[in-house]
């Protein structure tokens, strides 16, 4: 697994809404102003009707570290759209040998971060031989930069993957892929976060064909 310098892109366009505009482009010529992403001349679009002499000049847009979070890192000089390995960062930063608690790691995968109040936490599928499914949880005591392997928080009879947290009225849950012919999307409440879950699902109880190869 490897930590990158952006997390996410970004989606949309910025300011496309506002202004009406129903697409973006990169064709920003060098030392032109306007939204990032979008031609000069898109920030000069007004409402039908509006008159030359009574529109108002747009706003200079903010930097973009100004308007785009640099999650998970500070500013590195790196764009939100062009995500690539930090170089400060020893990747990959968990393999199986740091699942300390299975008999027989193989590997593992989908890691999901979690981010609170400062603390990071991991919640990653760990495959072992014989087992059915696995989810496992990290921390990172420096902001992302390095994790240390905790312990395994779910295992089933049933193949887990790609684990899902999220908080809603105070209470932390966490749903996950299911590998089986009955599978459902299984809900979990934390019963004490980060490392003990309760089912108290299935958030959609209707059968999900089983995938065809």
């Amino acid at each position: 697994m490897t930590v990158m310098t952006r997390r996410r892109e970004l989606l949309g366009c910025i300011g496309v809404v506002l202004t009406g505009l129903v697409g973006c482009t990169d064709q920003t010529e060098e030392g032109d102003e306007g939204l990032p992403g979008l031609p000069a001349e898109a920030t000069e679009i007004r409402p039908t009707g509006e008159s030359e002499e009574t529109k108002s000049e747009p706003e200079a847009p903010p930097t973009w570290d100004e308007t785009i979070p640099t999650y998970p890192y500070p500013e590195t000089g790196v764009g939100p759209l062009t995500p690539e390995p930090d170089p400060a960062v020893d990747n990959p930063v968990l393999t199986a040998e740091n699942v300390t608690d299975l008999d027989e790691p193989l590997f593992v995968a989908d890691p999901f971060l979690f981010v609170e109040d400062g603390e990071w936490h991991m919640f990653l599928e760990a495959v072992e031989a014989g087992v059915g499914g696995v989810i496992s949880y990290a921390s990172s005591p420096d902001g992302g930069v390095s994790w240390e392997y905790e312990e395994v928080v779910l295992e089933t009879d049933w193949h887990l993957s790609f684990p899902y947290v999220f908080k809603w009225d105070g209470e932390y849950y966490m749903t996950t892929e299911e590998g089986r012919d009955d599978a459902v999307v299984p809900l979990y409440r934390a019963e004490e976060f980060p490392t003990e879950w309760t089912d108290v699902g299935p958030i959609r109880s209707r059968r999900i064909r089983p995938r065809r190869d």
